[in-house]
């Protein structure tokens, strides 16, 4: 329940608010020893302190989400907290360890299937190489973006060509200048991106709602 109204006081942009009951839902689930629980609640907990300002705290409360998240074998987890990780440390300037973590996570979304996550990620990792004025690696993993997200038919990517618009990298007809080539191997996601356990299976909500609260939260900043 708190990690629910959570999401909707992020949505909201009432953080000290989420960051209340991110904290509530982590202290639960560690009554109850759900591991779980726990890990989506520290991701949860490390993103609002990233928006927040709170990047150091953000580093601890991911790292120990992790560590949960790779003892458990959830490969959706783990990728939506090193994606977390890779902002946090971008934004306290350590451009190479956010990189690392971008590309993790990124193998990890490729290798499941989680096509939706997978664009966001190359997003952020875009910004990050601009960040360091590799331009070129920028650009083209807002392409790759932008041409998982067109072939979704996700509205996300009218922000993804804004930005390669703003850089001067379409065309007068909205196209990217150089075309990567369309990514249809995976059938295992939704159009939102969720990739869904087996029916049945106890995590696979708190792991769909770890990483969609990340994402959702991450369009307010």
């Amino acid at each position: 329940v708190h990690l629910g109204v959570g999401e909707v006081c992020a949505r909201q942009r009432r953080f000290q608010d989420a960051l209340d009951q991110a904290q509530r839902s982590l202290e639960l689930f560690r009554q109850a020893g759900q591991p779980g629980g726990q890990a989506s609640a520290l991701t949860n907990l490390g993103w609002i302190h990233t928006v927040l300002g709170h990047h150091r705290r953000a580093l601890t409360s991911c790292g120990e989400a992790l560590a949960l998240f790779r003892q458990l074998g959830d490969r959706h987890g783990q990728a939506a907290t090193l994606d977390s990780l890779g902002h946090a440390h971008h934004r306290l300037g350590d451009h190479h360890t956010s990189i690392t973590c971008y590309q993790q996570a990124i193998d990890v979304y490729e290798d499941i299937g989680a096509l939706y996550h997978y664009s966001d990620v190359c997003v952020h990792l875009g910004d990050t190489y601009r960040a360091t004025g590799r331009l070129e690696r920028a650009r083209r993993m807002w392409h790759k973006a932008l041409d998982i997200l067109e072939g979704l038919g996700h509205p996300d990517a009218d922000r993804v060509r804004t930005k390669l618009q703003s850089e001067g990298n379409l065309s007068r007809d909205g196209r990217p200048r150089v075309m990567l080539r369309r990514v249809a191997k995976w059938s295992t996601s939704d159009p939102r991106g969720a990739v869904m356990r087996k029916q049945g299976s106890p995590r696979g909500s708190d792991r769909c709602r770890c990483s969609s609260f990340a994402v959702a939260s991450r369009l307010l900043v």
